[in-house]
């Protein structure tokens, strides 16, 4: 029988033998493996139960506002947002108030989500294509489009109005009759509950909000035309206005001397631009009425186009340049600047001494007791 050479070598590979320690770390890594299985398997559970949870008081939500006449439709509703986030999403959504349906508001797409791990309040988010449709004795108006973000960040609920914090970059629509309107950047924000107030010395509701590059609709162009480079706003309601029902309510309002502060407006759209503060509030018949003390620059171009536009006579336009001129006086810069109250009183808006034009008449108050006029506190 032939033996082996003792000297003879194996060209095959041989394992090599694991020390007692790699072999102990090879377990512990195993183990650890596991037992993060494990945990992700004890999340993934949980956030499974945590978004139907979600889901279920959304759609709960939803029964209750169509119990109270909303329409609220959509096609499909998904969970979605794991493992960060807790959400659902909402396919084709539609809603319109209760009633005859003034407005009308539809998205391809309706997001809510709250994060698992963070202090961010949940959000509401639309994406994809939208339409608004506006309907009123003469018709309907419909806008369609799309924004970059369209997002509102809810705080906690303080009474029966929604807040939060509303931001929309580069929204823009294209109505029925081909005009365009839309918004380059708002940020808004809102708190308060507006039924909270005893007396109308309270502040109930609060509202902060920043817009620029704003393009309005041709029916409601202003003295510097349709678009404005920026709005800043920061007003206060005064006074409890209730949920319900409408329009009785927004006359209670009125009658216990409800107001809306404005601690600071500043518009700027063409050369025109108005800083000021004030007070707004409603007439016995329901009008707008107001004062404000402003600083406004730029008047001359607004007369113009108010006068080119047919909404003031030409020969008002020029005789309230000669005046606001000899009212006027320059700034720091040189620029003349008009310290003027801006009033508006029985419809007609005053600039100082000068009468401009009258405003249409607003409709909502139509069916609510008429009070004699009073005049807003200052």
């Amino acid at each position: 029988m032939p033996l082996r050479p003792a000297n003879e070598v194996s060209w095959l590979p041989q394992q090599p033998r694991r020390s007692r320690s790699q072999s102990r770390l090879v377990l512990w890594f195993a183990a650890v493996a596991a037992f993060l299985m494990f945990l992700l398997g004890c999340y993934t559970v949980w956030w499974l139960g945590a978004a139907d949870e979600l889901r279920s008081q959304t759609l709960l939500w939803i029964e209750q506002r169509r119990a109270a006449g909303w329409h609220l439709e959509y096609a499909n509703v998904r969970r979605l947002g794991y493992p960060l986030e807790l959400g659902v999403r909402f396919e084709k959504t539609d809603v319109s108030p209760p009633g005859d349906g003034d407005w009308r508001w539809s998205a391809a797409r309706l997001r809510l989500t709250a994060p698992v791990f963070g202090s961010r309040p949940p959000r509401l988010a639309a994406s994809g294509d939208q339409t608004l449709v506006f309907s009123d004795e003469t018709g309907s108006r419909r806008w369609s489009g799309r924004a970059e973000q369209m997002s509102f960040d809810l705080q906690p609920a303080d009474g029966w109005m929604p807040n939060g914090r509303l931001i929309i970059e580069n929204l823009k629509f294209t109505g029925d009759r081909g005009e365009t309107i839309g918004v380059a950047h708002l940020d808004g924000f809102s708190t308060g509950d507006p039924a909270a107030a005893a007396t109308s010395d309270i502040s109930t509701w609060g509202i902060r909000l920043a817009a620029e590059g704003v393009l309005l609709p041709e029916a409601y162009s202003t003295a510097c035309g349709r678009e404005f480079a920026r709005i800043d706003l920061d007003a206060g309601l005064y006074g409890a206005l209730a949920p319900q029902p409408w329009p009785a309510t927004l006359a209670t309002w009125r009658d216990d001397g409800g107001v809306i502060e404005i601690e600071r407006m500043a518009l700027a759209c063409g050369a025109l631009t108005i800083d000021g503060e004030g007070t707004l509030a409603l007439d016995g018949k329901g009008q707008p009425m107001g004062a404000m003390s402003t600083h406004i620059q730029g008047y001359d171009a607004a007369l113009d186009r108010l006068a080119a536009g047919q909404t003031i006579d030409p020969h008002t336009a020029a005789a309230a340049k000669i005046l606001l001129r000899a009212l006027a006086r320059a700034n720091a810069d040189g620029a003349a600047t008009l310290n003027a109250p801006l009033t508006l009183q029985d419809r007609s808006l005053s600039v100082g001494p000068v009468t401009l034009f009258r405003l249409p008449s607003v409709r909502w108050l139509d069916t609510a007791p008429i009070t004699q006029p009073t005049s807003p506190r200052r």
